[in-house]
């Protein structure tokens, strides 16, 4: 890491509707973000990126549109990634703040870089393009044409006009490549590290052998694949398996039917909260396993945080989740549509062959290697010293 003396270290603008001191935003990864970059010697400038007055006018008139389109045509606006929406917001960054830093960063915004008039260096961090959110996440459906013109063009110039792009994952970097007709050489993936500090890991702190806790860590039920989730773990039972699965992070209310007696909803756990977030740690702790039966997923910072927790994951092969599980290294990866039942089947066969225990030891061996902000933060700054 490159050294500064406290009074000389340069400023790295922080254009974000994040706050970097949120551990609950976006999972936590802007504030790991910004604080990977102190670490690198900067010292970071939260500028707000804010929906203000104007911006919220605007969106409520593309509520009333959207209702009349999608009664005409069935489709909708995604108004996030409009030209005005980008515009509004661009105004809301404070100008002046960005003349002492040395780069800017912006992760996870790029509608608001479209209109930003800087001569800074620009680092876009991200880990999807719009491109690949269309039709994949459940937000991005039902998108009109014009939507979908103006999303890719917002993102499209979002990349042109940043120094370097750094994603997430393989997955993004291709689209960006492939569906947008980027240029490969300002285009790089450094996986995400987890979202907790590593001196409050409890390494392999496992129940005994009598019981098989299973973790389930999301915020979206439905996408997350919690009823998969549920009956993976009925299949685990009716093969004699003693399984308990803890549901992390949905709300009980989002579940709305009454949960078997294997499953422990936990609620959502807001990391900002220190009982909530020892409590987080205490769950996952005590698990054997992840199993995380995901229908959409741009990277899943909860696969990195299972690593460090020496956790295998088993889950399906979809969107950028590859760069986070090496299959049959740290968990197993499976076609999206596997049946429960061939799921349990292979779970129950690494269970009983002692294969859990050593992915458990590998998982971890990944996640200090790989996974984990240290690394990230060294990968990145590879990338700003070659710009």
């Amino acid at each position: 890491m490159t050294q500064y003396s406290e009074t000389h270290k340069p400023v790295a603008g922080f254009i974000s509707p994040f706050d970097t001191d949120d551990k609950k935003a976006s999972s936590g990864t802007p504030y790991y973000i910004a604080r990977s970059f102190e670490k690198m010697g900067y010292k970071v400038k939260w500028i707000p990126v804010k929906k203000n007055r104007a911006y919220i006018i605007a969106e409520k008139i593309f509520i009333r549109l959207n209702k009349v389109i999608n009664k005409l045509t069935g489709k909708r606006i995604y108004f996030d990634f409009t030209y005005i929406a980008a515009y509004l917001l661009s105004l809301s960054v404070d100008r002046s703040a960005t003349k002492e830093c040395a780069l800017l960063v912006v992760p996870f915004c790029a509608p608001v870089i479209k209109y930003l008039r800087t001569d800074k260096k620009l680092i876009y961090f991200t880990d999807a393009t719009f491109a690949s959110m269309v039709n994949y996440y459940p937000d991005f459906t039902g998108l009109t044409d014009l939507s979908i013109r103006q999303g890719r063009d917002i993102e499209r110039e979002a990349i042109k006009r940043s120094t370097k792009v750094i994603y997430g994952c393989d997955w993004a970097r291709n689209s960006a490549i492939n569906d947008l007709n980027q240029n490969p050489d300002k285009l790089h993936v450094v996986e995400y590290g987890g979202n907790i500090n590593d001196q409050d890991i409890h390494k392999f702190r496992r129940s005994d052998n009598k019981n098989t806790e299973v973790l389930f860590l999301g915020v979206d039920w439905e996408r997350k694949g919690g009823k998969i989730a549920l009956d993976i773990c009925s299949d685990l039972i009716s093969r004699g398996i003693n399984v308990s699965l803890n549901i992390v992070g949905i709300k009980e209310s989002d579940i709305n039917f009454k949960l078997p007696e294997f499953a422990t909803c936990h609620g959502f756990l807001n990391k900002n909260n220190p009982r909530d977030y020892q409590l987080l740690n205490e769950i996952i702790g005590k698990c054997n396993l992840l199993l995380l039966p995901t229908q959409a997923e741009c990277t899943g910072i909860a696969f990195s945080e299972s690593s460090a927790y020496g956790l295998p994951s088993f889950t399906f092969d979809t969107g950028g989740i590859s760069n986070y599980i090496v299959d049959g290294v740290n968990g197993y990866l499976f076609k999206p549509g596997t049946s429960p039942e061939a799921i349990g089947k292979k779970i129950s066969e690494t269970i009983a062959s002692g294969e859990l225990q050593e992915m458990s030891v590998k998982a971890r061996e990944l996640y200090e290697n790989k996974l984990n902000w240290n690394v990230w933060s060294q990968r990145v700054e590879s990338i700003i010293q070659n710009m």
